[in-house]
């Protein structure tokens, strides 16, 4: 009897940092078909790397941030061997890693030719999954039309989830252009400075960005800034210590106060060591999926009522050159930030008339236009796009208890109505973020695309013939 080689058929659904480093993890497998499947067809760089602008920079050192598990130094190996004079503490334009990422993929692909293996690149949006009789159905659609896609395997790797409006939008507002709903769909020509001031919702990473791509442009214009709490992001140190991870106990729950307490022990290691608090948080950054994880679901609540906004201010970082950009153009009066919510919003002939209510009373702007910066989706459950609310519809997969994303095992396998976990679905990058807190930065992914790719390969098929 001979052995025929069954390959097997591996669905990559989104094309951005998450499903470029899978695809990278699996190739070189010559029992696996890989599709790469991206609705906007830019492989590589994804909406948040595809910025030309140079003041947009990696908020990660640069020998942090490589994209292969094996050697995080891919990154910076890659940018000196491109001719760039680069140290491994600098924070390099954010442009840069989209690069990287197209050539890892340029990589990924040279590495299946050799193999036999094949990646396909399929431009098309993924809008729903349904369960065969020995695999998996994928539905999308192009401008040709529907159709559908068959796979063994499909991998969910399609970023976070935009988040609704924070406040209502009149409708004239968004039909003209004064709101943008989604600051990252805002390309240069749009980044202009119009008659007016530029309202932000939300002062994350996202805020700082856009608000120097407009106070600091060619034709600059002023911009004002508004969260509940009005924190920015703090600054990066120029230089940092690496501090090994707090040691967990082998088993049972870790509850808030615990999670506390190995902060703080990893805090006094890293001062010992010339670092501070900014090296202890990274130094937890390996080990908090699984204290997430472990910890009780009203400890995890309290958290997030009381502590996430401190903790994303801190964890989330400005390089030091973006922070020292910002604070020039707070003090040349171009940026204001302002803690405060929205009150009210009113059409006007050029844009809109916005009341902003704070512990100082309520003050009216007119604004030119009005830019949602409020970052990732707080809720699944509303704000899922076409392919997400599928599989939560069907019971493929389940929301976290959460509801900030999709439950996942510590292998990525997704979790079902039932509780099960699949054999195949898996789930990389942000949509995780309910379950293991730390899933968005390149550090995770990483980890979750080597652990994917060493399932799938371990569990690829061969078939009596």
């Amino acid at each position: 009897m001979s052995v025929v080689r069954e390959r097997k058929r591996v669905g990559i659904v989104g094309g951005g940092a998450a499903g470029v480093t899978t695809a990278f993890h699996l190739a070189g497998n010559p029992d696996i078909e890989i599709s790469l499947i991206d609705q906007t067809g830019t492989f590589g760089p994804g909406i948040p790397y595809a910025t030309p602008d140079p003041e947009h920079r990696l908020n990660v050192a640069a020998d942090r941030m490589g994209a292969v598990a094996s050697d995080p130094g891919d990154f910076l190996d890659w940018l000196q061997e491109s001719g760039r004079t680069v140290d491994g503490n600098d924070f390099v334009a954010r442009g840069m890693f989209g690069e990287y990422l197209v050539d890892l993929l340029r990589r990924a692909e040279a590495r299946a030719a050799e193999s036999g293996q094949a990646i396909e690149r399929v431009t098309a949006e993924a809008t729903s999954v349904d369960l065969g009789h020995r695999g998996v159905d994928l539905t999308v659609e192009d401008p040709d039309g529907r159709r559908v896609l068959a796979f063994d395997h499909v991998v969910i790797a399609t970023g976070p989830l935009p988040a609704g409006d924070p406040v209502e939008i009149p409708t004239d507002l968004r039909e003209n252009g004064t709101y943008v709903r989604n600051a990252w769909e805002m390309g240069p020509e749009s980044r202009s400075a119009g008659e007016g001031d530029t309202l932000i919702i939300g002062c994350g990473l996202t805020m700082i960005d856009s608000a120097i791509s407009i106070a600091g442009g060619a034709e600059p214009g002023r911009v004002i800034a508004v969260s509940r709490t009005g924190m920015i992001p703090v600054s990066h140190r120029a230089d940092y210590v690496t501090v090994d991870p707090p040691t967990l106990s082998p088993d049972g729950p870790v509850d808030l106060s615990t999670a506390v307490g190995l902060f703080t022990e990893t805090v006094d290691r890293a001062r010992a060591m010339g670092g501070d608090w900014r090296d202890a948080m990274d130094a937890m950054r390996p080990v908090t999926p699984e204290i997430w994880r472990r910890m009780p679901l009203a400890d995890k609540r309290w958290f997030l009522r009381h502590l996430q906004r401190v903790w994303e201010s801190h964890r989330f970082r400005m390089a030091p050159e973006v922070a020292a950009r910002f604070a020039e153009l707070e003090r040349s009066g171009l940026i204001e930030v302002r803690a405060g919510q929205i009150a009210g919003i009113a059409p006007t002939g050029s844009g809109a008339r916005v009341t902003i209510a704070g512990n100082g009373g309520a003050r009216t702007i007119d604004a030119c236009r009005i830019i949602n910066c409020t970052g990732a989706s707080g809720d699944v459950t509303s704000s899922a796009p076409p392919l997400i609310r599928g599989l939560i519809d069907s019971g493929l997969a389940c929301p976290d208890p959460l509801r900030l994303g999709l439950d996942v095992s510590r292998d990525g396998r997704a979790i079902d109505r039932q509780g099960l976990e699949s054999d195949r679905i898996s789930l990389i990058g942000s949509i995780r973020r309910g379950a293991e807190w730390e899933s968005i930065g390149i550090t995770e992914i990483r980890a979750q695309a080597a652990t994917i790719a060493e399932r799938l390969t371990r569990t690829a098929s061969f078939a009596p013939g």
